[in-house]
């Protein structure tokens, strides 16, 4: 599968995603040892069964690439508007450099709405932040929305339409999905969210409009 570079429109910034949060609220493991999961001391702690915890071991799944696993810590509600194996896929093709990158700090910047963890990551040179929302099921932590995923889904789209259409390039209607499947993850929680097999449908729709175009 070839991976497009995403246009700036397709990408979601890391400032927008924490300013974005605030709308987020209005809808709503087996570990390595300690030294590599937890912050080194003085840059916060992750307590046993707190939201940071739950966010690290998140992160630890996506630097092993342990897809299915990481698939399964997503909200059902996620899973099924967006699909368990196209987040697999979306994610795999997001990869970057970051998964190999080494866990600084993960702290909670508030506790107002839902639960958002941060996870700072150092990476050939440069800190990057990794932002988690969380809830509750029951006694296990879900990721509601991250980073990760929302960067990688523009990019994973584009790519499929891309690859249906026989371009070597993705076309307007190609980012233009890109960017209405990052707008789908973000409303999931919305009042009004959106369900059921929304990145095919999406892909499907710009692949129709690539081939009609003259």
């Amino acid at each position: 599968m070839r991976a497009f570079a995403a246009t700036r429109t397709a990408r979601v910034g890391i400032a927008g995603l924490l300013c974005g949060l605030a709308f987020l609220a209005a809808g709503c493991s087996g570990s390595d040892e300690q030294a590599s999961r937890s912050p080194q001391p003085g840059k916060g702690e992750a307590a046993p069964g707190s939201p940071e915890e739950a966010a690290l071991d998140f992160f630890r799944l996506y630097q092993t690439s342990s897809w299915p696993v990481l698939a399964g810590g997503y909200d059902r509600r996620v899973v099924r508007a967006l699909g368990a194996r196209s987040m697999m896929d979306a994610l795999v093709v997001g990869v970057g450099a970051v998964q190999k990158g080494t866990v600084r700090k993960v702290q909670t910047p508030w506790t107002a709405g839902p639960t958002v963890v941060t996870v700072t990551v150092r990476a050939q040179g440069k800190d990057s932040t990794v932002v988690y929302v969380l809830a509750r099921s029951g006694e296990t932590w879900r990721i509601r929305y991250d980073s990760l995923l929302a960067e990688a889904l523009p990019i994973y789209v584009q790519t499929e339409v891309s690859e249906r259409t026989g371009q070597v390039e993705p076309s307007e209607a190609a980012v233009r999905a890109g960017a209405e499947a990052a707008s789908v993850y973000r409303s999931l929680f919305s009042p009004k969210p959106r369900t059921g097999g929304a990145l095919e449908r999406i892909v499907e729709s710009a692949r129709t409009d690539s081939t009609a175009a003259p």
